[in-house]
């Protein structure tokens, strides 16, 4: 029953993350349209660079919510060492993941 709980946050976090982003992209256009229109070039390769890194940023972190999701779900009633120790490694894994 856990379980499945857990799997019905999933929904809202990625949608959340989807806000998240339309907000940040909307800040980018905001900023370039306040911008110095002297250098319009500079200006559409900027927000063009920024759009390609936001939209690879959501992709990643649509991967972690589901990652961290799956971990909870793996962790539930488990007190194995073993497993344990695995999730310290994943937990690790998704950190350095999202660092970069």
């Amino acid at each position: 029953m856990v379980k499945e709980e857990i799997k019905l946050l999933e929904e809202p976090a990625i949608d959340c993350a989807c806000k998240v982003h339309a907000e940040l992209e909307k800040m980018v256009e905001f900023h370039l349209e306040e911008g110095d229109t002297r250098f319009e070039r500079l200006n559409y390769k900027i927000g063009e660079s920024a759009r390609k890194v936001l939209a690879q940023q959501l992709k990643e972190a649509k991967k972690a919510i589901k990652y961290l999701l799956t971990l909870g779900t793996e962790m539930i009633f488990s007190s194995d060492k073993e497993f344990s120790d695995l999730l310290k490694v994943k937990i690790s894994m998704l950190s350095d993941m999202i660092s970069n």
